[in-house]
């Protein structure tokens, strides 16, 4: 459960009413630093399956049960009795409002069968929910002790820069929004750290762009030449230009989701 502490939990949220948690609030839950998912209700594979599937590929994830939607075959007490401690999984639960004292009720009958991370009555505003609910992601440590998700790059993105008259290519392996890491191969890396480069030209899964970038780590690791870089600003300051700080966050929230909806795909169109 180390990597856990570090990386954080991926967040599932089970039939949601999408009036209340659209789509785009898991996009808004990635660039506060949490991996999040919408797992919804269909005839191919049933509710119950895609939960012990996620609990079965992701130890210690988050499931997030929506209360007051139905659950064909079962109840939600029952199947939460049941998947309750599994694979270091944290249980967790929604509603729509009923009034203080009622919520206070619904509160106390699903933590006797198992919600120990928190049920959240949602309320008409949004805004509010958002709030409340990227509470109780970071209160179940959602996003560990890192601030960004990071997404895996495909073979063709690279980084290309020219510094001390030497041009140099690399692999990028992974990127976040602050950080990103390469394979230079065989190239020997023969500049300094926290030497600031200018203008790289970077493609990352398809976008391309420019961006100043400092090299902060090197070094040979499983038979790769690693390095490391930061983002900066043509400033000098840590982070990318405004712009495209958005940019990339579009993109790597549409990495980052893809790949990990294509493990469940897999996994329920086999069920």
């Amino acid at each position: 459960m180390d990597d856990i502490a570090i990386f954080g939990r991926k967040s599932f949220f089970i039939t949601p009413d999408d009036s209340l948690i659209p789509e785009v609030y898991m996009e808004a839950f990635f660039s506060r630093g949490y991996e999040c998912y919408i797992v919804k209700s269909d005839s191919v594979c049933s509710v119950q399956k895609k939960v012990s599937d996620i609990i079965s590929l992701y130890a210690g994830s988050i499931l997030v049960f929506n209360l007051d939607s139905e659950l064909q075959g079962s109840s939600w007490k029952s199947l939460i009795s049941n998947i309750q401690n599994q694979n270091g999984t944290i249980i967790c639960a929604i509603h729509k409002t009923q009034g203080e004292s009622r919520d206070a009720q619904i509160a106390s009958e699903y933590k006797a069968c198992g919600v120990r991370g928190g049920v959240l009555p949602l309320v008409s505003n949004g805004e509010k929910n958002l709030i409340n609910i990227s509470n109780l992601l970071f209160e179940n440590g959602a996003c560990g002790r890192r601030t960004m998700v990071r997404a895996l790059c495909d073979a063709q993105s690279n980084i290309s820069f020219k510094t001390n008259n030497r041009t140099y290519c690399a692999k990028i392996l992974d990127v976040n929004l602050q950080y990103f890491a390469c394979d230079f191969a065989d190239n020997t890396i023969d500049f300094e750290i926290y030497e600031r480069i200018k203008g790289a030209s970077i493609l990352i899964n398809g976008m391309s762009f420019d961006s100043d970038v400092v090299l902060i780590m090197k070094g040979k690791r499983r038979g790769l030449n690693l390095g490391v870089f930061m983002f900066t600003k043509g400033d000098g300051t840590p982070d990318l230009e405004t712009a495209l700080h958005h940019q990339l966050s579009k993109k790597l929230y549409q990495m980052v989701a893809s790949q990990g909806k294509e493990v469940l795909h897999r996994a329920w169109t086999n069920a």
